[in-house]
């Protein structure tokens, strides 16, 4: 496939081909978007490609990923950086121990913090 009859099918469905390639992103595959971005600004330059449509096709798209792994990360996310961090520990070669896992909060925040932030008077 030339560049002529790349040009045409990104033009023909770029909003299709856009939005795919911002979700193979968000789920970690590296493809090449930015290139099919530029070229799309290009076409949208010479009244080729509507850029409302385009926008609003990768925005819609977007929200909707972004949604889902929040609710992902709200439902098991504990679970999923507790593994990560034991991936993590494991594959570190450092004379360092690691700790049971990853802390849920600092220790200025901690319950020794509040007990002597309500003793203060000042």
């Amino acid at each position: 496939m030339g560049l002529p009859e790349s040009l045409k099918l990104l033009e023909q469905y770029s909003v299709v081909i856009l939005p795919a390639l911002v979700v193979a992103e968000q789920a970690g595959i590296p493809l090449p978007a930015v290139p099919a971005l530029l070229t799309v600004g290009a076409l949208a330059a010479s009244g080729r490609v509507s850029i409302p449509l385009v926008l609003g096709a990768i925005a819609l798209v977007a929200l909707t990923v972004d949604l889902g792994w929040y609710e992902l990360g709200r439902r098991r996310g504990v679970g999923v950086l507790a593994r990560l961090w034991r991936v993590s520990v494991a594959s570190r070669s450092s004379p360092t121990r690691a700790g049971d896992g990853p802390r849920t909060s600092s220790p200025a925040m901690g319950s020794e913090a509040c007990s002597s932030r309500s003793s203060f008077r000042g």
